[in-house]
């Protein structure tokens, strides 16, 4: 039996109800998630833990692609940080040395044996006003399809699904969501590659989760043409998307959610620009 890891965060905020000033703040909602040998896992998680303490991070400090952006804003306008980032400002870390210090953890996914990534992304901007609920767990699904889909082939595989924990009430609705797909099927019959249940694990104490927030992040700021993020997207994220037997990405290693053509259309064009860069 060959056991896999599968490591999910998010990226954004969706709400049902949307303002303009929602939809300029968070014009997507992005999922990413990161699919990796068991035994891959051990080797990534000792070369990160030894990144961050090169870098003078202890175990359980995290360094969320988020905060790089609040540490900018802070700097840029002289504001007091808050609590989350006020660790590394205290020890004069920049947007630069951060971004580089998410590029050595990026090229750590290199080395690995077997590595693919899932994205899911939800265009709040031209997204009807679906309910929450049906939204995280149409992402949900669309993952686990694929991890069943890439797997199958050898019924004594197995993986493993781990989300970063949101809250309470979406953890316990994702749980029984992924029960119900589990256990009722849908155009795939049977679940037969992945284990039953979903489990949550906190960020700071979770290597995949982190690593998984990195892709997450990277693929938002993609999408908003983010100099920074182009560039890192390009680099370290886009070879290593699902793809199908013929190379294909849209549908197998990028899933718009619910599908439409306009979205689909632009993150094509995103995706051949980053395969010609």
């Amino acid at each position: 039996m060959t056991i896999y890891y599968a490591f999910g965060d998010e990226s954004g905020h969706y709400q049902t109800e949307r303002t303009e000033k929602n939809k300029e703040r968070n014009p997507y909602y992005v999922r990413a998630t990161l699919l990796m040998l068991a035994d891959d896992w051990k080797i990534l998680n000792s070369e990160f833990l030894t990144l961050k303490k090169n870098w003078g991070f202890s175990r359980d400090e995290e360094i969320k692609w988020d905060y790089i952006w609040k540490i900018k804003w802070c700097q840029e306008n002289g504001k007091k940080p808050d609590k989350d980032i006020a660790f590394l400002m205290e020890r004069f870390y920049d947007e630069n040395s951060l971004v580089t210090f998410v590029e050595n953890a990026l090229i750590l996914l290199r080395n690995l044996d077997f590595f693919q990534i899932i994205i899911t992304i939800t265009d709040n901007r031209i997204c009807n006003p679906l309910h929450e609920k049906n939204i995280l767990q149409t992402h949900l699904q669309k993952i686990m399809q694929r991890i069943q889909m890439e797997l199958q082939s050898d019924q004594e595989n197995l993986a493993v699904i781990f989300f970063d924990s949101i809250n309470e009430k979406k953890d316990k609705a994702l749980c029984e969501a992924y029960s119900s797909i589990y256990h009722s099927g849908d155009f795939i019959k049977e679940y037969s590659c992945i284990q039953d249940c979903l489990h949550f694990e906190q960020s700071n104490q979770s290597v995949g989760i982190q690593l998984a927030d990195y892709v997450a992040g990277i693929t938002m700021n993609r999408l908003r043409q983010r100099e920074e993020s182009v560039r890192l997207f390009n680099k370290y994220i886009f070879p290593a998307l699902r793809r199908s037997d013929n190379g294909n990405l849209m549908g197998f290693g990028v899933i718009d959610i619910p599908r439409n053509e306009k979205l689909r259309h632009q993150i094509s064009q995103l995706l051949e620009g980053a395969c010609n860069d």
